[in-house]
């Protein structure tokens, strides 16, 4: 349903874009980079809300940029860390 979800348009997937650099970065500093382990990084954002209706007048590079802040300000570098390490149990 791509009319009303952002992950399918241009907000949602530069915003992904950029943020997944972070996340890459923050994955390889830590040494780890499998797939299991980007798994268990991006999990704090399993309840990212990308219903295209909770961003009415968010567009362009600056509503990219935004999506990237609200992504980046959700997911936290320590959350990732600690689903890993419970993912690990």
């Amino acid at each position: 349903d791509k009319k009303n979800f952002i992950l399918l348009q241009t907000i949602g997937l530069h915003g992904l874009a950029m943020f997944g650099g972070i996340v890459l970065d923050f994955a390889f500093n830590e040494g780890n980079v499998s797939e299991d382990d980007l798994c268990l990084y991006l999990s704090p954002l399993k309840n990212f809300d990308l219903r295209r209706e909770s961003y009415q007048g968010v567009a362009g590079v600056g509503g990219a940029k935004r999506i990237q802040q609200l992504l980046a300000k959700q997911w936290d570098a320590n959350k990732a860390r600690a689903a890993r390490l419970k993912g690990m149990l």
